[in-house]
């Protein structure tokens, strides 16, 4: 038998009608203006296995408010993820991810607004059905969707129990519940977690299996999939308001004896699940003048240089003004971004650009020898440079030869008779797109 169960943040007021694992009660869908580029397909996957892949749906005649593109839905899976973390002790939902970023695909159905809310307790099967006619149907893989259409019924939907292999968690953004304010009264993307950041995850674990019947505290047939023991559990269902609007009072599976953490063998327990992630720690060094971010944040480096993730860390290297980055070294090696997928620890090496040289020259039996060094480790600027040998004459510098340096950076050159003093240059130039310094080296007199 299905649930509908709405909550308000002050009065509840509850049906013991269908739908498991549905709820309803305020919500809303505020977006921030952080844009990113739209996606209308899952992107291939950063790490396989089970994972939670996220969209944006909207009906076909409904409005587009951007939630995919904006950081709205980003910050709501945030939220409550940071929320989890500090439940579990560092386990997180497994996200699907996309070089490191979330993976959020937009879609529009096929079927107007009005149709799908005339669906009843079944706007989530709607959405499901389409889904998986689309291809999202991946038997490791559970969809959760930020519905941004109507609902009559609730302000939410899963299936404990789900048809699909590839099932869909659903939330519904602009739900308007009998006798409960209307879902679009609370916004979406807020931290602490809100009501939304709550019935998100509240949908995904009733979609991995929870609350099963044999926990103590697991609510009957009409109600099935939730808890009775408090208004603060994240599964809970019952006469009083929800818990959301105290999130600090929030727990997942209060007393630790009904679905999560419990120890029973005969009993299934959310901690066992392949859906949940231990976080590993990532560790950058900055060698030189720049700086390294990740995606998702938790790395902003010089400063904050740990952070602990769930799934694939992206890392970028910026350098400062008039720097260099020469590349990575340990769990990367190149200049390109670098990926980190699990424990790891990054060098990022930067120089400055403008690289510095040193000239020398000796003078023997009418030979000059000498050397281009790079003061600041930039190898190319020493390598195949034009040198400029001179000779001081009563007219000034006048021209001897020019001659390249080897891929040791050293150069020869025959010089005429007569006595003579003489320098080398290296003029200005690049190496690789990277500017180098002029070098001159000393004077060096003769009296041949």
């Amino acid at each position: 038998m299905r649930l509908r169960l709405w909550l308000s943040m002050g009065v509840a007021a509850v049906a013991a009608l269908a739908a498991a694992g549905e709820f309803g009660a305020p919500g809303a869908s505020t977006g921030a203006a952080a844009a990113r580029d739209r996606v209308v397909t899952d992107m291939p996957d950063d790490v396989s296995g089970p994972q939670v892949h996220f969209l944006y749906v909207i009906p076909r005649d409904g409005e587009d408010r951007g939630l995919d593109t904006s950081s709205a839905i980003e910050k709501s899976v945030s939220s409550w993820q940071a929320w989890l973390m500090k439940q579990t002790g560092d386990r997180v939902i497994r996200v699907d991810t996309y070089r490191g970023q979330l993976d959020l695909s937009f879609f529009r159905l096929n079927t107007a607004d009005a149709v799908v809310a005339s669906q009843g307790p079944y706007v989530r099967e709607q959405i499901e059905e389409e889904l998986y006619a689309a291809g999202y149907n991946s038997p490791t893989k559970i969809y959760a969707v930020y519905y941004d259409g109507s609902s009559s019924w609730s302000c939410g939907g899963a299936d404990p129990q789900p048809t699909f292999r590839g099932s869909v968690a659903a939330i519904y953004l602009k739900g308007t519940p009998p006798g409960a304010p209307p879902c679009s009264s609370n916004p979406l993307g807020v931290d602490p977690p809100g009501y939304f950041e709550f019935g998100m995850l509240h949908e995904l674990v009733h979609t991995l299996g929870f609350v099963p019947r044999c926990a103590p505290h697991a609510r009957g047939d009409s109600d099935a999939g939730h808890v009775s023991d408090s208004r603060h559990d994240l599964m809970w269902s019952g006469n009083e308001p929800w818990g959301t609007n105290e999130p600090a009072l929030m727990q997942l599976d209060v007393g630790r004896d009904d679905y999560y953490g419990h120890g029973r063998s005969n009993c299934p327990d959310l901690s066992a699940s392949p859906y949940l992630a231990s976080l590993h720690s990532v560790s950058v060094t900055v060698s030189g003048p720049g700086r390294v971010t990740s995606s998702p944040p938790g790395i902003d480096c010089p400063g904050s240089c740990t952070g602990k993730f769930a799934g694939s860390v992206t890392l970028t290297a910026t350098p400062s003004a008039g720097a260099l980055f020469t590349g990575w070294a340990e769990a990367c090696s190149g200049t390109a971004t670098c990926v980190v997928t699990g424990e790891g620890s990054v060098t990022a090496s930067f120089v400055t650009s403008a690289h510095r040289r040193t000239l020398s020259l000796r003078v023997r039996a009418l030979r000059a020898t000498g050397a281009l060094r790079v003061v600041d480790g930039y190898a190319p600027c020493g390598v195949r440079v034009l040198v400029v040998v001179e000779r001081s004459g009563k007219r000034g510098w006048s021209l001897v030869r020019r001659v390249p340096t080897d891929s040791g950076g050293v150069f020869t050159v025959s010089l005429p008779r007569g006595r003579a003093t003489y320098r080398a240059r290296a003029p200005e130039g690049t190496a690789e797109g990277e500017k180098c310094l002029k070098a001159v080296s000393r004077t060096v007199a003769t009296s041949g």
